[in-house]
C-alpha cells in the first residue's frame, strides 16, 4: 500500500491489472478495471453492482478527502490503522472552521 500512495491513479490500475494477470483473477481484474472506469467517470450504471461499486467509490473518496499528510515519511509496518485513530471533537471543529473559511475565500467571499 505505502507503493501506491507514492503513484497517480493510472498508475495504481496498472499495477493491478498487472498483479491480478492470468484467468485466476480475471473476475478481480474485471471488477478494479470497471470500478476504474466507474471513478473517470463513465455514466452508464448497469446494474446492481455497478450502482454499488460507484457508490463505494463515492463513500472511500468523501472519506478519505482530507486523509492526505504531506511531509510524513511512512515507513512499512510503522503507520498505525487509520480505525485507531479518533480525532478529537475540537479537531473536528477546527477542521471544519477551516475549511468552510476556505471554500468562502475561493467563492470570493
Amino acid at each position: 500500500m505505502i507503493e501506491f500512495m507514492r503513484l497517480t491513479d493510472a498508475k495504481i490500475l496498472e499495477r493491478m491489472t498487472s498483479l491480478l494477470a492470468g484467468d485466476a483473477h480475471a473476475s478481480s481484474r474485471d471488477v478494479v478495471e470497471r470500478m476504474w472506469r466507474l471513478h473517470r467517470g463513465t455514466p452508464d450504471l448497469r446494474d446492481a453492482d455497478d450502482r454499488l461499486l460507484r457508490a463505494s467509490i463515492d463513500v472511500w473518496s468523501w472519506a478519505h478527502e482530507c486523509s492526505i499528510v504531506l511531509g510524513v515519511e511512512a515507513v512499512p509496518g510503522s503507520v498505525p490503522a487509520l480505525g485507531l485513530m479518533r480525532p478529537s471533537r475540537k479537531l473536528i471543529d477546527a477542521y471544519d472552521v477551516a475549511r468552510n473559511r476556505e471554500r468562502r475565500a475561493r467563492a470570493g467571499g
